[in-house]
């Protein structure tokens, strides 16, 4: 028995992992009774559960964040603030990065739609895996959910949010490049979907990664 565990905010969906089988969305009653006993753990510890019964449609979903969002704050050096937050309106009250208002309507005009574009592509290669357009299955409404939590959350005076990807950047410590973009580019290989703008990405970040192994193994 294996199952993976995604986290969004203070909820956590559960569910049986099955290896290159996206499509059994039924538990059985074993493995349901497996899964909501360590729900019931979880839930002692203050979380709330969703057993789910395809977990590899809600992996993929977290994924939207971590592709687009990770990958674009660790190669512009900059969180995502400078891509949805305004101006401070109060001169007393001041944050940074914002986006300026100089050169703000080329970030709503090629930026923002960049990043509609790559959500996109994963929207894509969940179809081919054969996730359905359905609540239960990789909704088509999931891009726009994305950008507009994305906006609700990197727009506030007070968010300091920054991506562990980008934070590891920082740190000289190995990026989890392979993790979140080289094994979707691999799935998108095997299943020809074209996924050009995600593949830019994990090439960049190869770069990245590459000169943090060099330096790491220069100071061993």
């Amino acid at each position: 028995m294996w199952w993976n565990i995604t986290i969004q905010k203070d909820s956590i969906a559960i569910g049986v992992y099955r290896h290159r089988d996206f499509s059994t969305v039924v538990n059985t009653p074993q493995e349901f009774a497996l899964l909501k006993h360590f729900g019931q753990m979880l839930e002692r510890g203050g979380s709330n559960v969703d057993i789910v019964t395809e977990i590899q449609r809600k992996k993929l979903a977290k994924n939207f964040w971590n592709v687009a969002f990770s990958s674009i704050t660790t190669l512009t050096n900059y969180p995502m603030m400078a891509i949805f937050r305004a101006p401070p309106e109060d001169p007393s009250h001041s944050y940074q990065p914002f986006v300026s208002p100089e050169t703000a309507e080329l970030i709503h005009s090629h930026t923002i739609p960049a990043i509609k574009s790559i959500l996109e592509e994963l929207v894509a290669l969940g179809r081919a895996l054969g996730f359905p357009d359905s609540d239960d299955g990789l909704p088509s409404s999931t891009v726009a959910t994305v950008l507009e939590d994305a906006r609700g959350w990197y727009d506030k005076p007070y968010s300091k949010h920054v991506p562990s990807m980008f934070l590891d950047a920082q740190k000289g410590q190995p990026i989890e490049v392979e993790v979140i973009l080289g094994e979707v580019v691999r799935m998108a290989k095997e299943r020809h979907v074209n996924i050009p703008r995600i593949e830019t990405l994990y090439a960049l970040l190869l770069v990245v990664q590459n000169q943090i192994l060099r330096k790491s193994a220069a100071r061993s």
